[in-house]
């Protein structure tokens, strides 16, 4: 009996100290989720397109259809704003490929395949390297003397890589305009330490000439500096009269005259 008052009294307490409580408020919480998140990995990633850097973070860059102050081409599936590297986090040029230890021989090759119409050169496959002074915005006119572009092969010496060890480049050699635009092509290469950048060991003139020891070549091919072999015979000109004003040294056979 005295169990049972003692719930009674612990029931009636109880009671009251509900009446004595608060009224309960209702509040709600927003989570603002993102997807992708600024910040995260993720073990697969799908995109019709996307454009990486800065620049492209806001919103002044779009693709059409949108409306916006600066558009991206509507072929352009990727555009990226700083350096990109593929096989390594540290790129040290526009674009560097790192090919680790490959497991096939053609796994150190960038491959470009193009599909076109046949016999015609616009649309074969093409490495093209364009130069301009000035700025991307306000572009200026290439100047004689002007490298255009360069194809660098160098090595590992042990340290480090060399900053070249051949190279072919091609050089302005005179101011551009609209309607002449003479270029030369330099072939370089390195006999020991050094690497003669500015006088190239082989050099094609934008007029033909090819010049071997010289970069000045006066007639089509002009080699300066050593001897010249030929193990197969030596074709000489053929003529039925004499040359105008021969240069010097010049040769050519007469088949007209009997001896």
């Amino acid at each position: 009996m005295k169990n049972f008052f003692v719930l009674i009294v612990f029931i009636i307490c109880l009671l009251n100290f509900t009446v004595l409580l608060p009224a309960q408020t209702t509040e709600s919480l927003t989570i603002s989720t993102y997807y992708p998140s600024p910040n995260g990995v993720y073990r697969e990633l799908r995109t019709q397109r996307m454009a990486i850097g800065e620049n492209y973070f806001g919103s002044t860059y779009c693709w059409p259809p949108a409306t916006c102050t600066n558009q991206i081409d509507a072929d352009a599936d990727l555009v990226v704003e700083g350096r990109v590297g593929i096989g390594t986090f540290n790129p040290n040029d526009a674009l560097t490929v790192v090919a680790d230890r490959p497991t096939h021989q053609w796994q150190n090759d960038i491959g470009i395949n193009s599909y076109g119409m046949a016999g015609d050169e616009t649309y074969a496959c093409a490495f093209n390297l364009r130069y301009a002074n000035g700025t991307k915005a306000s572009p200026v006119a290439v100047k004689n003397g002007d490298v255009l572009g360069a194809v660098s092969f160098a090595g590992y010496q042990g340290a480090y890589f060399n900053w070249s060890n051949a190279s072919i480049i091609a050089t302005a050699e005179e101011d551009f305009t609209a309607s002449s635009m003479t270029t030369s092509l330099g072939f370089n290469t390195m006999n020991g330490s050094t690497l003669q950048y500015d006088s190239p060991k082989m050099i094609i003139r934008g007029n033909g000439n090819v010049g071997i020891g010289t970069t000045t070549p006066t007639t089509r091919l002009e080699v300066q500096g050593g001897e010249v072999k030929t193990t197969d015979g030596l074709i000489i000109e053929t003529r039925t009269n004499d040359p105008t004003n021969p240069p010097v040294g010049r040769l050519w056979l007469r088949t007209d005259i009997n001896p």
